[in-house]
């Protein structure tokens, strides 16, 4: 009996919510619920069935996320300490970073994006310290 009531809203909404971030479109959708359930039809969903589809997109979302490589933990602390030094407020590291990654957020960058900036805010840093 559980599988027999249909989709809930706030199913339906959090299933076309998780589209978007995932780059998928309503056809993409209609194929992995077809992949789940066998049917095509978002709307003849049951609850179970929903559930089954937003398990999978969750999946897909963490899968996703841990395969893009962030900057470590340590290269984030070297890069505030060097802002720091610098006196750079976090608008300046964003500026500095676009400039020399293109990226605007510095927890964007891969971790090779974060060392191409901490050697370069290094190298800024010796040039502020040499004398004129």
């Amino acid at each position: 009996m559980t599988g027999t009531f249909k989709l809930t809203d706030r199913q339906r909404r959090g299933m076309f919510a998780r589209l978007k971030p995932l780059g998928m479109g309503i056809e993409d959708l209609r194929d992995m619920v077809e992949a789940i359930t066998g049917q095509r039809s978002i709307s003849s969903l049951t609850k179970v069935g929903g559930a089954e589809v937003i398990d999978e997109l969750d999946k897909l979302q963490r899968e996703t996320r841990s395969a893009k490589p962030h900057p470590s933990a340590g290269q984030m602390g070297k890069i505030y300490k060097l802002g720091y030094l610098l006196r750079w407020n976090s608008t300046t590291i964003r500026k500095f970073n676009r400039r020399t990654t293109g990226k605007w957020d510095i927890h964007d960058d891969t971790p090779k994006e974060a060392s191409k900036l901490i050697l370069a805010m290094e190298g800024v840093l010796a040039s502020e310290k040499q004398p004129a």
